[in-house]
């Protein structure tokens, strides 16, 4: 009799995996897709872990969510993207985690501020360009750049809030509220109403 358990774990990519070579040397973070191809036998390939896959992927509303700013976040944007100037309530913004197809084609955790009115139809967005396999290179929160716009852009990261003003006027940008949001944009570039753009 040969008894074999297999799962496969949801878990935060960005989390350190501990190896002990004696025993789980070969352990490591893998797509859906990778954890078929690093399998060495055909039967699991065939049976076991498409299964499996199949109920991970029925469960993607949890990888799909907003909450309230938890404080371990919150902790990451004061005096950045939320600096003592900003006049958004904290409680009007949520915090976002969802997954993302990357440049590289593998699955990846975004994370996005945005305001509570709409949270819920980006969540909806972001899993259709998901499941749509729609590439977004990154999705960090702004102040991973100093809350830097110019650094975020540069970077193709795609983002959400940031209390600002827009470029070269004292009129707070929609981004101050959490109500813009850039996807990819250094492709995608803001076009103004002359037909120029940044």
């Amino acid at each position: 009799l040969h008894l074999n358990i297999t799962y496969l774990l949801k878990a935060d990519e960005k989390e350190d995996i501990r190896i002990k070579p004696d025993e789980n040397s070969g352990v490591a973070w893998f797509s859906f897709g990778e954890a078929i191809e690093a399998s060495t036998e055909a039967w699991f390939q065939k049976r076991i872990y498409p299964k499996l896959i199949a109920k991970l992927r029925s469960d993607l509303d949890w990888c799909f969510r907003s909450e309230f700013i938890p404080d371990w976040v919150f902790s990451r944007m004061e005096g950045i993207s939320y600096g003592p100037e900003c006049t958004v309530p904290r409680s009007d913004l949520r915090y976002l985690r969802v997954l993302h197809i990357g440049f590289d084609q593998k699955t990846h955790i975004g994370e996005m501020i945005c305001h509570k009115e709409i949270a819920k139809d980006l969540c909806d967005i972001f899993r259709s360009l998901y499941e749509a396999g729609y590439p977004i290179e990154k999705m960090l929160l702004v102040d991973v750049y100093g809350g830097n716009d110019e650094l975020s852009m540069a970077d193709n990261n795609s983002s959400c809030f940031n209390f600002r003003m827009i470029a070269g006027t004292n009129i707070l940008s929609e981004h101050a509220y959490g109500r813009a949001v850039d996807i990819n944009p250094l492709y995608n570039p803001y076009v103004l109403s002359d037909g120029s753009f940044t």
